[in-house]
């Protein structure tokens, strides 16, 4: 399951935070003066204003006023605050405030944290009759205009963040989307912008434009459709949550709420979701809009300060990391096509490509016209940008040699451009990964290819990369990379040395340069799956007796792979190629013995097994052949 981007917003403001700054940046002699209550417990009598304060997971959420109503107020500024305060809450939980006194019931919630306040300290949710989910209550657009749309939903996103927060990921959900249904109502039956809390607060001359409103509005959903994105990822809702991550995404870039380089990085990740699904063109527009907004980031001008120089690297940290997206895309694109076209024995089927060939374009058109609408990002100027970005690679699968080197040269660029950043010396694991895919890249490359000396000379470019990089790795602080790069140089080897005998195979007769030529990468094809096999003994150098589940298919064709090997090493002297064939034997039974003592491992290895048992019945017939030509001269 590829995980999906955790996109960076801005948090919205509690109606608590509105009130905090609304009133006390205007009051702050009011506000210390209640500051300076803070770390007591609140008062609770009937002639106080109740200040409680907590230690909330929420940013900025630190006050919360509005619990219980005053008959008394002993200042002017605390009775313009309850006054202001009265209002606010009107339009927050629709509660009649005519009551004598302003008095009206506010259940409150307590909820036990542990934060600087001190272990006493509580933090009170205040949130009447929305303290749990009210699936039963409809609210009309109309009232919910009256009272202030915005805050509503504000209020359902911040409780679905806490009940998110308390793991209780159901509840959140029913807070979040019951705030959708209100944002989706809303807009159905009214469609004007709402009012904004702020404007509670402001004479008649200061009030918000339409299109401020409207802004702010369509922000406060936006920061619901993040939020559905994350608990759907959490319920493994994989599907519904890349679609919201994708529609939030989208909405910051009409709405220009975005930080370039993170809203780039969120975009390829969620491409890496895409190529999990085979989804190529949506993947590719990811990534073309990645890069096409990663660009309005810009360059910091180096200077001398440490803040600056860091704001630098992680520019280019970010736009490696874009880069290495592009690799896996065009990686991925090559290696699906190869698997459409491949016959039983991994080659490339000729009546499979021309079938192909036949019928991909009048399908791409058709399937590219319904899904482009859905998935376009920005304006019309990024759009264009984007588009053009697009066009420097396909979406399509490549049916032949050409169509595959273009998208694998698309590949190679971005290598370099990721190797400028993630460089050996500091970044040793991504470095070598960012290899290992360009050395994929000139395998998939290889497959399209139909001159094996062409094939060969793709793959001694795979051998160039890889074995410098393993001579120098420390095999005992990087064991896994260590096997993978001695399994990866072992199967290049053997493709190289099936190749050579291919070609051997057209000639009348093999020459002294072709023979040493295959015998010499058999060797070394040899050489690695041992180191391989040599690295899954115990610290007593003994061969585990049952391999483990994520070993076991390598370590089996590993061993496959160097029965065969024996087998096709050529030689003049009988007694060697005996000796070649015992050992092959006994590889070949180790197969067969080790699937008869553990009956699961035969799944693992289907098609190696099938040809194992035949060998190990063929093979002594061959040898006592070869022993009988022999006894003369024994």
């Amino acid at each position: 399951m590829c995980a999906l981007p955790n996109v960076s917003l801005p948090h919205p403001a509690s109606p608590a935070a509105l009130v905090e700054e609304i009133w006390f940046k205007k009051n702050p002699s009011f506000l210390q003066k209640i500051g300076d209550r803070a770390p007591q417990e609140p008062p609770t009598g009937s002639g106080a204003l109740l200040a409680v304060w907590g230690c909330c997971r929420l940013p900025r959420c630190r006050l919360l006023l509005l619990l219980r109503p005053c008959q008394r107020l002993p200042s002017a500024p605390s009775r313009r605050l309850w006054g202001e305060t009265r209002r606010m809450w009107r339009c927050l939980c629709n509660q009649s405030c005519r009551t004598p006194h302003g008095s009206f019931p506010l259940p409150v919630v307590p909820y036990k944290t542990t934060g600087a306040i001190g272990e006493k300290s509580k933090l009170f949710l205040s949130l009447c009759s929305i303290n749990k989910p009210q699936k039963n209550r409809k609210s009309s657009y109309k009232e919910q205009n009256a009272l202030g749309c915005i805050p509503h939903i504000q209020l359902q996103n911040n409780l679905g963040i806490l009940w998110s927060e308390r793991a209780e990921i159901k509840t959140a959900q029913t807070y979040l989307e019951s705030a959708e249904a209100l944002y989706n109502q809303y807009m159905k039956e009214d469609g004007n912008p709402p009012l904004d809390p702020s404007e509670h607060f402001m004479a008649e001359e200061e009030k918000l434009t339409d299109q401020e409103r409207s802004k702010r509005f369509e922000k406060a959903y936006t920061h619901t459709l993040y939020y559905l994105a994350q608990v759907y990822q959490h319920l493994e809702m994989t599907e519904k949550a890349a679609q919201y991550c994708h529609t939030t995404l989208k909405r910051q870039l009409e709405y220009c709420g975005y930080c370039p380089v993170e809203w780039a990085r969120n975009a390829a990740t969620l491409s890496q979701y895409y190529l999990s699904k085979e989804c190529f063109m949506e993947a590719r527009h990811c990534l073309a809009a990645a890069s096409v907004i990663f660009s309005q980031a810009g360059q910091v001008p180096p200077t001398e300060d440490n803040e600056t120089e860091q704001d630098q690297q992680d520019l280019q940290e970010r736009k490696a990391e874009i880069a290495r997206c592009w690799i896996k895309y065009c990686l991925n694109l090559l290696q699906s096509a190869q698997k459409l076209l491949e016959d039983n024995i991994g080659e490339l089927d000729p009546d499979r490509q021309l079938e192909l060939k036949a019928q991909r374009k009048k399908e791409e058109d058709e399937k590219e016209k319904g899904r482009k609408k859905a998935v376009l990002f920005g304006t019309s100027d990024i759009c264009d940008s984007v588009l053009a970005m697009e066009e420097k690679v396909s979406s399509i699968y490549p049916l032949d040699f050409q169509e595959a080197r273009e998208i694998f040269l698309v590949g190679q660029n971005y290598v370099q451009e990721a190797k400028e950043f993630f460089q050996v010396d500091g970044y040793v694991t991504d470095h070598i990964e960012i290899v290992q895919d360009h050395s994929a890249l000139f395998k998939v490359l290889a497959f399209f290819e139909e001159d094996y000396e062409r094939r060969c000379k793709m793959h001694k470019r795979r051998i160039d990369m890889l074995e410098p990089i393993y001579a120098d790795l420390n095999t005992q602080y990087y064991l896994l990379i260590s096997r993978q790069l001695q399994f990866e140089l072992a199967d290049t080897y053997y493709e190289m040395m099936d190749l050579k005998v291919a070609i051997g195979n057209r000639l009348e007769e093999l020459d002294s340069h072709t023979v040493k030529k295959i015998n010499s990468l058999a060797q070394l094809a040899i050489k690695y799956y041992e180191l391989f096999l040599e690295s899954l003994r115990n610290p007593d150098k003994v061969f585990p007796e049952e391999l483990e589940e994520d070993v076991l298919r390598p370590a089996m064709v590993a061993k496959f792979h160097i029965a065969r090997l024996y087998g096709k090493l050529i030689t003049s002297d009988s007694k060697k190629q005996l000796e070649n064939m015992q050992t092959s034997l006994e590889y070949y039974r180790f197969l067969v013995d080790y699937c008869d003592k553990y009956p699961g491992a035969a799944r693992a290895i289907e098609t190696e097994l099938e040809l194992s048992k035949e060998m190990v019945g063929l093979l002594p017939t061959r040898m006592e052949r070869l022993r009988a030509k022999l006894s003369p001269f024994i």
